[in-house]
């Protein structure tokens, strides 16, 4: 079972605070026909300014609360428990008509070494940079 709340709130026209929650609860049926019931659950804020009408930006701060270790890194015959995850994400919005180009940098930290640095070694926190375009008709 899986709940999840989105709220938002214009604080002006040209920004607005956004909230996003979820909490999935799953029972598993163990060797011996025994049940266990693990959880975990996510948590984010948003906070979008659009200073102008052509340009935006959004910050997202995420909590990922993992501690019956639910979600893991199942990569190979090595799967382990990533943790509790913290996660920071920057996006800007460039429209131009009905385009949008949208550059995001985001920031992943975890409890647990989760991230590969390379092939072989892992790291308990990443970068990453992403482009994205969206148009609509």
């Amino acid at each position: 079972m899986q709940e999840d709340l989105v709220l938002t709130y214009a604080i002006s026209s040209k920004s607005s605070l956004g909230y996003n929650g979820t909490v999935q609860t799953l029972r598993l049926k163990q060797p011996g026909n025994s049940w266990n019931t693990v959880n975990w659950w996510g948590s984010a804020l948003y906070i979008n300014a659009d200073p102008v009408s052509w340009f935006g930006l959004t910050l997202r701060g995420e909590y990922i609360g993992n501690k019956d270790g639910w979600i893991t890194n199942t990569v190979g015959s090595d799967a382990y428990d990533i943790g509790n995850v913290f996660e920071a994400t920057l996006s800007a919005n460039f429209r131009i008509d009905n385009l949008t180009i949208i550059p995001e940098f985001r920031v992943d930290n975890g409890k647990n070494a989760a991230f590969y640095k390379n092939s072989t070694d892992l790291t308990r926190s990443t970068g990453s940079f992403i482009l994205a375009a969206t148009y609509h008709f």
